[in-house]
């Protein structure tokens, strides 16, 4: 029996799978559980094998059921059970007998001497009846070994009037009420709809000899567990070499595995089939020829000068600000070019539709070409922009047209025709802007 502010301690052992004593790697620890649920009260472990727990009971009702609940981990293997069960109330039985014992001192019934007679303090026997004498003011009654013809208690005799009240606050003491009982009734309802006539044919199958309580006896209500895999056994399925390894660390490890070799990748393994002689027939060292790194180094510089994404062969080219300007520069004195074209056609166009058949003017046009001939050179060679003539401004025209570029992107662009005509702008801007235009005329 068990009531508030007591110190409950006991004793328990823990064991391993096989029955033997064995120290936990962890724990134990113990929790104390009132009616099923567990409270924060602190529980102290000390000892070993038996260990023994300690807790100061909290507040406590009369009929709670307070369990020692003790956890701990052995051989890996999280392990828990109740050790200690028991009820509680307000009193134990030694306050009880206290109680009764003031009880007897207040009544003054702590002490009486019974003796036959019908003198001062003494009670006459003589007719087989007790008959207190009125007048005594004491009464001595002799020790009486057996009681015999005693009356029966009329119904109602003692009556509530009849008691003193003192005596039933004493009576009362201890002694469970009316809420406490409901509260009793409630824990018996509750246990009859948790331990069914069902479950209760379970506890038949435990066939448990001996008693629960005797641990000398505990191999008799044990489970089986010579079918779990024993600690040994654990050890040889891990092997030599383990470490720290765990189920979930191999997991990982596979896991990391299966991404790194996906169907894909496992599929290029079946490429190697097509190998047509081993690794093993590998080229020879003597056989090696270096690669010429000087002139890749060199083929790089150039080609690190390319754009990141080049044209394409047929792709339209798109021409800078600068060609623009220099383009400008050359048909501008091809306009005064194309004024002397069309002076000439406006001389040929006087030509009638339906000249001279062939011959007839052959006189006169040779005379008249001897007056011309010298025309077309004179054209040529006249000045028309700066100091540059036709025919060289011709040959400027053709070099920007059909000619190379070269530094694009530079503040020098040079144009060069086929015949050798150079064209050298120098000083451009990021605007195409230059501040000189150097011709070198071809052969």
């Amino acid at each position: 029996m068990l009531k508030s502010g007591q110190t409950w301690a006991g004793l328990f052992y823990t064991r391993d799978a096989t029955g033997a004593l064995a120290t936990p790697s962890v724990g134990p620890t113990g929790t104390l559980y009132i009616d099923g649920s567990s409270d924060a009260a602190t529980v102290t472990i000390t000892g070993s094998n038996p260990y023994k727990f300690s807790v100061t009971l909290p507040t406590l009702t009369a009929g709670q059921r307070v369990e020692m609940y003790i956890t701990a981990t052995i051989s890996s293997i999280a392990t828990a059970g109740i050790v200690a069960s028991d009820q509680a109330d307000t009193a134990y039985i030694s306050n009880v007998k206290s109680d009764t014992a003031d009880i007897l001192a207040d009544t003054g019934t702590d002490g009486v001497l019974i003796s036959s007679g019908t003198g001062a303090k003494q009670i006459d026997l003589s007719s087989g009846k007790v008959l207190l004498q009125p007048t005594q003011t004491g009464v001595t009654i002799p020790t009486v070994t057996n009681l015999t013809n005693l009356p029966t208690m009329p119904t109602d005799w003692v009556t509530a009037a009849g008691i003193k009240a003192d005596a039933v606050t004493k009576i009362q003491t201890g002694l469970a009420t009316a809420a406490a009982l409901a509260i009793v009734s409630g824990y018996v309802d509750d246990l009859e709809t948790r331990l069914t006539a069902v479950r209760a044919g379970y506890l038949d199958k435990l066939n448990v000899t001996g008693t629960l309580a005797n641990t000398d006896n505990a191999n008799n209500f044990k489970a089986d567990v010579s079918n779990l895999a024993l600690e040994a056994t654990l050890t040889a399925i891990k092997g030599s070499g383990w470490t720290n390894e765990t189920l979930k660390a191999i997991k990982e490890y596979v896991d990391e595995l299966e991404s790194r070799l996906t169907a894909v990748r496992a599929g290029y393994l079946d490429n190697l089939t097509k190998l047509d002689a081993n690794v093993s027939s590998r080229l020879a060292t003597s056989g090696y020829t270096a690669p010429d790194n000087a002139n890749i180094l060199n083929i790089k510089a150039k080609t690190d000068n390319l754009p990141t994404s080049p044209a394409a062969t047929g792709d339209a080219m798109t021409l800078t600000a600068a060609y623009d300007h220099a383009k400008d520069d050359v048909l501008t004195p091809l306009g005064v070019v194309d004024g002397v074209v069309d002076a000439i056609k406006l001389k040929t166009d006087n030509i009638p539709a339906n000249p001279a058949t062939a011959g007839e003017y052959t006189a006169s046009l040779a005379a008249i070409q001897a007056d011309v001939s010298g025309i077309p050179d004179a054209i040529l060679t006249k000045a028309i922009v700066d100091t540059l003539t036709v025919e060289q401004v011709l040959k400027v025209l053709a070099a920007v047209e059909t000619g190379i570029t070269t530094g694009g992107g530079t503040d020098t662009i040079v144009y060069t025709g086929k015949d050798g005509t150079e064209i050298r702008l120098t000083g451009v801007d990021e605007d195409g802007n230059r501040s000189a235009v150097i011709v070198i005329p071809g052969a």
